[in-house]
């Protein structure tokens, strides 16, 4: 069972950095035999936590399949649910593949309520389902919390939602289905860890809200200008005292088409590590999570998709982005990042530092000259692993003839620099 421990997460009393991947629409796209699959390949990569919706995912890919939580009516608009008759068979199919989950050694973190099932939310004009209506929130979060408590998930309350602070109105709705939907989370299983998916480059979040979860998350998103607020969004909640565990629940994923480039470009394995690393060192160093472009609509070749160029979900799990981020987590408990405190030293465009006990990690998102003298620390004074993390590779660094500064290291992407006094 997962619990918070002042900036980090743990599990049966022992620190857990939380590493998961996303596949919000699994329940109802994936054969079992190939969640297996998937399941087997993400336990042998580290991954601990598996994010997925427990309803239908408004984005997922098509499938022949018509696997529905609710009883459904379909119109040239899209679907109506009666949200007074859930599926039994749908959730039993669900309870089993969470059962699956667990035996891999991995965390369930579900989605209660993703933001196309509440009025007013920013998906109104792109949604082809009815929202739930505010008296069955409570039968509905009732019965699948207590169905899946003993597989000791956590929760994400909502799913990519927005809280309009231009809109009084809405932004009071939202609130309100939020309040309600934790309020009987709280009340069928107390123990369950909860926090809420807002949307990307955001963290708008009523305080309400923030005071009842148990950790923050944000999401960095899909934008390419809005790739800093990888590392601004945890620097910001640490600066307003959030002193909780803070975790990037959404970075970008690899493989997606950049949002808002002139030219478009997917995301590559450099972006990805670079979203996760400035994340942790920024504060946000309870984990991180991971997603390929293909996986989380679960997309399957040649299959329609409302935007962006998904890949085959077999080709998406084979994107070496996700042995990047199990050697993060490696390395992120191997270096105890769990007492990880930022630092706000200068050292240039590209560099954050953070401490860890006695050691000063530094990230460089390129190769460049890092001016470690303006920490205090020389040649003499401490000793330096540079991690080129493109590699995996463990050196010891060139120093000026000054022994002041480390020389540009010989990869051409990003890298750790791990001091610890001599």
């Amino acid at each position: 069972m997962l619990t918070v421990k002042q900036q980090h997460l743990e599990k049966d009393g022992r620190p857990f950095f939380y590493l998961a991947d996303t596949a919000w629409s699994a329940l109802t796209n994936a054969e079992l035999s190939d969640w297996e699959y998937y399941l087997t390949k993400r336990e042998s990569q580290g991954f601990n936590v598996i994010q997925i919706d427990l309803l239908r995912q408004w984005d997922a890919s098509p499938v022949a399949a018509k696997r529905e939580p609710f009883a459904v009516t379909y119109t040239e608009q899209g679907y109506v649910y009666d949200y007074q008759q859930l599926n039994e068979d749908y959730f039993a199919r669900a309870e089993k593949m969470i059962q699956m989950v667990v035996d891999h050694g991995m965390v369930p973190a579900l989605v209660l309520l993703w933001a196309n099932y509440v009025p007013g939310t920013w998906m109104k004009e792109l949604i082809h389902n009815n929202p739930m209506p505010f008296d069955q929130l409570h039968p509905y979060v009732e019965a699948v919390t207590r169905r899946f408590q003993k597989y000791h998930p956590l929760y994400l309350v909502s799913g990519d939602v927005n809280f309009p602070d231009d809109d009084p109105k809405t932004l009071g709705e939202i609130t309100r289905y939020y309040t309600k939907v934790l309020r009987v989370l709280r009340q069928t299983d107390p123990q369950a860890l909860a926090t809420f998916h807002i949307n990307g480059e955001s963290t708008n979040l009523p305080q309400r809200l923030l005071e009842g979860a148990d950790f923050f998350a944000y999401q960095s998103g899909h934008g390419k200008p809005g790739q800093d607020t990888s590392f601004t969004i945890p620097q910001t909640m640490r600066s307003r005292g959030y002193t909780g565990p803070i975790i990037n629940l959404e970075p970008c994923y690899e493989l997606m088409p950049k949002f808002d480039a002139t030219i478009k470009e997917r995301f590559n394995r450099a972006d990805v590590r670079k979203a996760a690393w400035q994340s942790l060192l920024a504060g946000a160093n309870a984990g991180v999570t991971y997603g390929a472009h293909g996986i989380w609509s679960w997309h399957t070749v040649g299959a329609p998709f409302l935007y962006e160029h998904p890949y085959d979900w077999h080709e998406a799990l084979q994107a070496p982005g996700a042995d990047d981020f199990s050697f993060l987590k490696h390395l992120a408990e191997r270096l105890n990042l769990a007492e990880l405190v930022p630092q706000q030293d200068d050292l240039g465009a590209g560099v954050l530092v953070a401490k860890a006990g006695d050691k000063t990690i530094i990230y460089s998102a390129l190769a460049k000259q890092v001016d470690l003298g303006a920490l205090g620390l020389t040649k003499d004074s401490c000793h330096v692993t540079l991690v080129d993390l493109a590699t995996h590779n463990f050196r010891h660094p060139i120093w000026s003839v000054d022994g002041r500064k480390i020389e540009p290291f010989g990869g051409t992407e990003d890298a750790l620099l791990v001091c610890t006094p001599k």
